[in-house]
């Protein structure tokens, strides 16, 4: 591939500059509608876990009840056609539906975040924040919540930022899901929260790895009723990357564990690229 450019975006079935500013900004069903989303990680020119995905992107809009006539075959063909056109070989990209009356399927490219080996073995700091999302098990755009949680985060210099519920249950980070360990007990909340593609595949690399298995709440003070225990956040960017502090307080890092998910994590994104190039014969 050439040098990735990031200059086209994908509106319906049309590749366009970016700068044409071809987005309806004055229609009203383009500004007050709802809308969803899914990061798409691109390895080798190939999105990772696309089906996955995609599927969740379609939970999302009957959830928001957006019936838009976008197809899985249609959006991995009309995405594939963004990679090319963009040379991405590796990157992120942000692909939502939006609109009730007449919904866009609308798709940006941008360059993928990495983080430094040492956040992978000492881990990061992250704080508490009050508030939870709508319809949280939806990929909403609706993203005020997850925003001022992060704003806030990074004013006190912490990675993320957990939702905290009114009844003081950890729910997930802003950008993220959450696992406590406890002993041999692996614990998630399991529902209210946002069902993350790598929170997925973390629970069943878990089982494998003989751990128990828990879809329950965190409470607040995890510190006191699970001594000992340690966090770790899970996304789509990040793998599985460990906290080191809560609030201040320092945690321990289980650096084995967070090694072993995130070397069976790159096994299955390899064996997810082959998925995407079959996938996307079937779509020819």
């Amino acid at each position: 591939m050439n040098d990735v450019n990031y200059h086209y975006i994908l509106i319906n079935d049309e590749l366009v500059e970016e700068n044409d500013h071809a987005l309806p900004p004055g229609d009203a069903d383009f500004e007050g509608a709802p809308g969803v989303y899914e990061t798409l990680r691109v390895e080798k020119g190939s999105v990772l876990f696309c089906k996955e995905h995609l599927d969740r992107l379609f939970r999302s809009a009957r959830i928001l009840g957006i019936n838009h006539p976008f197809s899985l075959r249609e959006i991995v063909r009309r995405t594939d056609f963004l990679i090319r056109r963009n040379n991405l070989e590796e990157g992120l990209i942000r692909l939502i539906i939006h609109g009730q009356t007449h919904p866009l399927l609308l798709a940006k490219t941008k360059p993928l975040p990495h983080y430094s080996n040492t956040m992978y073995r000492q881990g990061v700091a992250v704080i508490s924040y009050q508030g939870e999302r709508f319809l949280p098990e939806a990929k909403s755009s609706d993203c005020l919540v997850n925003t001022m949680a992060m704003k806030e985060a990074r004013e006190k210099d912490a990675f993320e930022a957990i939702l905290v519920d009114h009844q003081g249950h950890l729910r997930e980070g802003s950008r993220s899901n959450l696992f406590l360990l406890s002993g041999e007990e692996l614990i998630t909340p399991g529902h209210d929260v946002l069902p993350g593609v790598t929170r997925g595949h973390i629970l069943t690399i878990a089982g494998d790895l003989g751990l128990k298995l828990s879809q329950r709440e965190i409470y607040g003070d995890f510190l006191e009723t699970s001594p000992g225990g340690s966090l770790f956040l899970t996304g789509t960017s990040i793998g599985a990357l460990p906290i080191s502090t809560f609030d201040g307080k320092k945690l321990p890092v289980d650096r084995e564990l967070i090694t072993t998910l995130n070397e069976r994590l790159k096994n299955l994104a390899e064996f997810s690229v082959s998925q995407y190039r079959d996938l996307l014969k079937d779509c020819s």
